[in-house]
């Protein structure tokens, strides 16, 4: 908003032996959870001149990096390690399979040189044709059927081993695209997620009281989208539907939003979705 003096910044920080969150170049804010902008007016309000503490940006750089990449809590962080041993787990299996599967093959090629063999040999047998060696015959026979059972055994078990190393990448090729927490990247655990707006106003309540200022101010959503023309082409006008089970119970809600230019859109929200 035009006009006003003094403009100031103040910074909320948390008390901490350690720097969690990157700070100022010259490391005079550590840690900063917070922080809000404003400065003063000095306007005739019903004939009386009063001093107003005018608010004119609140923001939490830490909670919004939260709420995008996720905090770095216990349960993140447990979750982190579960994603990263099942991969690992998975890998060891999938290196496991695949030295089996290559066995197999190996096996396999043995078993359908040595059924060549034995037609070869049944073939070339002095009285094979006149039938003249008939206890060869026999022995020669039942070794080819074994080796031919044991070729469609090993063929079987070729891909059934195939089918689980297809599994096995699957899931890991889920889990390496999938949405797992990156613990790394995530911001560290910060109090006050959800109400440290009510922080930073309690704060300049007092920072007003102690200054002698006679109200509080901030700026209206139109004089922000002003500031900001790209909000109001995100959502001027947004309705909220309760949709209730048969016993009355909400479920979950219908959100209507139309943007600057009438353009209108709906969507059914979960109601443990509204607080993203």
């Amino acid at each position: 908003m035009a006009g006003g003096e003094d403009y100031s910044e103040l910074i909320l920080t948390l008390e901490d032996n350690r720097t969690i969150i990157p700070s100022d170049p010259d490391q005079r804010n550590r840690n900063p959870l917070t922080h809000v902008r404003f400065k003063s007016f000095n306007q005739n309000i019903h004939g009386r001149n009063e001093k107003i503490l005018f608010i004119d940006e609140v923001q939490s750089d830490w909670h919004q990096d939260g709420r995008a990449i996720g905090y770095q809590t216990p349960e993140a962080a447990r979750q982190h390690e579960q994603h990263g041993n099942r991969i690992a787990e998975l890998k060891k299996e999938k290196a496991k399979k695949t030295d089996e599967e290559q066995a197999v093959v190996t096996r396999l090629y043995q078993a359908k040189d040595k059924r060549d063999e034995l037609y070869e040999r049944l073939s070339d047998e002095e009285g094979w044709n006149d039938w003249g060696d008939e206890e060869l015959r026999e022995t020669l026979q039942t070794e080819i059927d074994q080796t031919i059972s044991t070729i469609e055994e090993l063929t079987h078990h070729k891909a059934r081993l195939l089918d689980e190393l297809k599994a096995l990448e699957q899931e890991l090729q889920s889990l390496h695209s999938g949405k797992a927490p990156n613990i790394h990247r995530m911001v560290p655990d910060a109090p006050l997620k959800e109400n440290w707006p009510n922080l930073i106003m309690k704060r300049m309540i007092r920072h007003a009281a102690e200054q002698g200022f006679d109200r509080i101010a901030w700026t209206s959503a139109m004089q922000q989208v002003e500031r900001y023309p790209g909000l109001g082409q995100v959502v001027r006008e947004l309705r909220v539907y309760p949709r209730l089970n048969k016993e009355g119970v909400v479920q979950g809600f219908e959100l209507e939003a139309k943007d600057r230019n009438g353009v209108t859109r709906s969507m059914v929200a979960p109601e443990s979705s509204l607080a993203d």
